[in-house]
């Protein structure tokens, strides 16, 4: 996202994420993989998730996954999000333990009247919308 935000913004869009966590564990986040070229904003009780209608999966789920994933290779894309430093493990096992990683995500375009003009909700991980696909409706809205 960080890398065609630019371009989100000269359609006339805003880059708001929302992370279901607490500000005190979205600062360091931040700090270590920042900088965003958009605010990060937390929303440690759900309540944009679950009024969006944003699904939970089940632990069990989960692990079957990342089990089939790391079968079949289909775990790579996760590479670059794996911790690499100590501090980077810390806060990952700070996030599992004290956050809602099983709540799926999803991106929303929005207008400034509040009125949803595209989504696409996580129906589990690894189904986000692609890059791509977000800047091409974004350019098709400000065309109109």
């Amino acid at each position: 996202m960080r890398e065609h935000a630019k371009e989100i913004e000269q359609a006339g869009f805003q880059i708001v994420t929302v992370a279901p966590a607490k500000h005190e564990h979205i600062s360091p986040f931040v700090e270590e993989y920042g900088p965003f070229p958009f605010v990060v904003v937390g929303d440690p009780e759900k309540e944009a998730y679950k009024g969006l209608g944003h699904p939970s999966i089940t632990k069990a789920k989960l692990a079957l996954q990342l089990g089939a994933g790391f079968v079949t290779g289909k775990t790579k894309h996760l590479k670059p999000y794996t911790p690499k430093t100590k501090h980077q493990r810390d806060m990952m096992l700070t996030a599992v333990k004290e956050q809602d990683y099983l709540i799926q995500g999803g991106t929303w375009i929005v207008s400034g009247l509040g009125d949803v003009l595209w989504k696409h909700i996580d129906k589990e991980p690894g189904d986000h919308a692609r890059i791509e696909v977000v800047v091409d409706e974004v350019k098709k809205l400000s065309d109109n």
